[in-house]
């Protein structure tokens, strides 16, 4: 028996632009993948079980469109009874123009989601397409759970098909959300915008199930991902799937990284792994993330992603990674696994991330937020809450407080005993932390990371009484004298404009000698920086007689390449990691050396 989309009798006057679907966020992979993946952990058999997802994008012909002619029709008469009555917003043309698009190009993309989990039955897909928030607390969901509206935003068609293999047979349909229409013919009933892919309607509604008879067998567009399903499972289809707004290189790579970063402690215990099988793209279409290659999709910068729409940026998810991977475990009885982590010398700002389930929810809980350890020794922190080890519901209380988005600790989703209770059991992890770092005392400070573009502000680390780098040991600076051997020479570097961004560089000590620097370099927009090294003379200004200043001879290594012949700075390309090398030794004690940015074309 052939599928049908049935759209139910429903007074309502929902346009294209329906507050139900975040059009906004269709250049948003985040909640689709987040979404989608948090769906797939929940339908593991048992917390022991690990779920393999495989998301594959793909075309097919829109010959292949499941129920297509009821698509079409009820897209048509919509689009043209709103038209009519002057009601097609300026948000109502562009989703049409691009429902169009789709039909009228002959083939159009798909992404499909499949996992391993215990499948779909129709009980399950009753609670999928019924309104409501999602019921995480329930297992077998499936590959999508009540917050199943979050994936429309990737589709141009608005439209999304599932299906479940479980042990009992498949249970497949989908939905399309288009607009409110009047039915026409004799009764003229108005019609809801929202479609139910099913073999028919049923003659008699059951408050307590659905009023249409479900698939039995997968829709053709979901045949060929079912076959590669051994044992039980569910298939997502986002039908006109429009990469996120952007290409489908971006796609497969935004995919990734979101997996990555959202899911990094369900990566990192092999509880889910993800594969992309982009079939649109031959060069490099095929890419695996699970714990050993996790932070090939992560930005190891540090540095924080001023990309649009992305709520846990990538360089502080790989900082993340990090805590989780080599952080020490914190003693207590919260009904929780709290792992620490001092910052490195280049790594900025506190931060104390919340997973729950594997999945990242905030860096800004109540009594956790950066600003409630201004005053202590930096460093990073993730709470996991346990859901079998909760003795004073931390996690259930953590659950409950979290927004519709599941990113946010909201105390105003909780009534007041709650509240109380959630707020003192933050309040008691925050103060954990705290004995832990111990506090950043003051006065004199003699780093072994300092901040000294020419003449710009410390912008990455808060220094207390220098912005240059000081020679090891904690050795006071030395008047300095003209010259200073082979490796320096007064005056002869080139000039260049100064590059005001941050940089923090430790010198590399062997023996008594400094040989080189580790340095990191912030974001910029600079094409090309010159990187010099540079020998405090200990004359200014107000000396009668100045002293040239002196640049020493560096050699190309981690990171930079040699510009032209010049022995006395390299080119450093973009932010991130790397290392100078002094081609002599320079002595501790002998004064204090000073990496120097400029700017280059």
């Amino acid at each position: 028996m052939a599928e049908k989309l049935i759209f139910p009798e429903e007074q309502t006057s929902d346009g294209f632009a329906t507050s139900q679907i975040n059009i906004h966020s269709r250049g948003n992979a985040e909640p689709v993948i987040r979404e989608l993946l948090q769906n797939c952990l929940d339908a593991r058999p048992t917390d022991r079980d690990s779920v393999d997802v495989v998301f594959t994008i793909d075309k097919i012909s829109t010959k292949d469109l499941p129920a297509k002619k009821d698509y079409m029709e009820a897209f048509d008469s919509a689009r043209e009874q709103r038209q009519l009555h002057n009601q097609l917003s300026q948000q109502d043309v562009r989703i049409c123009e691009r429902i169009e698009s789709a039909m009228y190009s002959g083939e159009i993309p798909v992404l499909f989601c499949r996992d391993t989990g215990v499948g779909i039955d129709e009980n399950t897909m009753n609670r999928l397409l019924s309104e409501g928030n999602t019921d995480k607390s329930e297992k077998g969901a499936g590959s999508v759970g009540l917050g199943h509206l979050t994936a429309f935003a990737a589709s141009d068609l608005r439209y999304v098909v599932y299906g479940g293999k479980t042990e009992s047979g498949f249970t497949g349909s989908g939905r399309a959300i288009l607009a409110a229409r009047m039915g026409g013919g004799e009764a003229n009933s108005p019609l809801s915008p929202k479609g139910t892919l099913a073999l028919r309607e049923k003659s008699q509604q059951d408050l307590f199930d659905s009023n249409v008879e479900y698939l039995t067998e997968p829709p053709k567009i979901l045949s060929d991902e079912f076959k590669k399903i051994n044992g039980t499972g569910a298939v997502v289809a986002i039908l006109g799937f429009n990469f996120f707004g952007d290409n489908p290189d971006y796609a497969t790579n935004r995919i990734l990284k979101v997996s990555a970063s959202h899911f990094l402690p369900a990566m990192l215990d092999k509880r889910m792994t993800v594969t992309i099988d982009n079939r649109l793209d031959e060069t490099d279409g095929h890419k695996r993330g699970d714990h050993e290659t996790i932070m090939n999709f992560l930005d190891s910068s540090g540095a924080v992603s001023r990309r649009k729409n992305i709520s846990f940026p990538e360089g502080l998810a790989y900082r993340a990674y990090r805590t989780i991977s080599q952080g020490t475990i914190l003693e207590h009885d919260m009904g929780a696994t709290i792992k620490f982590r001092p910052l490195d010398d280049h790594e900025r700002n506190t931060r104390v991330n919340i997973f729950r389930e594997g999945m990242w929810i905030t860096w800004e809980a109540h009594n956790l937020e950066p600003s409630n350890f201004a005053g202590y020794k930096q460093f990073d922190a993730v709470i996991l809450p346990d859901p079998k080890d909760s003795p004073d519901e931390l996690y259930q209380l953590m659950r409950i407080s979290e927004g519709t988005d599941h990113m946010e600790i909201d105390l105003n989703n909780l009534n007041s005993q709650e509240r109380k209770k959630l707020e003192k059991l933050l309040s008691r992890i925050g103060d954990l932390l705290k004995e832990k770092v111990g506090e950043a005392g003051g006065g004199s400070f003699s780093p072994r990371f300092a901040v000294f573009p020419f003449g710009s502000v410390n912008k990455a680390e808060r220094l207390q009484s220098t912005a240059r780098a000081r020679t090891s040991r904690g050795r006071r600076k030395g008047k300095g004298k003209r010259g200073g051997g082979k490796n320096s020479r007064g005056g002869g570097a080139k000039k260049g404009r100064p590059a005001e961004i941050p940089l923090s560089a430790r010198e590399i000590i062997e023996g008594e000698n400094i040989i080189g620097f580790d340095c990191y370099i912030g974001a910029h927009a600079y094409p090309k920086l010159g990187v010099r090294v540079l020998r405090e003379t200990g004359s200014d200004e107000t000396c009668d007689q100045l002293v040239s200043t002196q640049f020493f001879e560096i050699e190309a290594d981690s990171g930079t390449q040699p510009i032209a012949s010049d022995l006395y700075e390299v080119a450093k390309k973009g932010s991130g990691k790397f290392t100078v090398k002094l081609k002599e030794p320079f002595q501790l004690g002998k004064g204090v050396l000073t990496v120097d940015l400029v700017a280059r074309k």
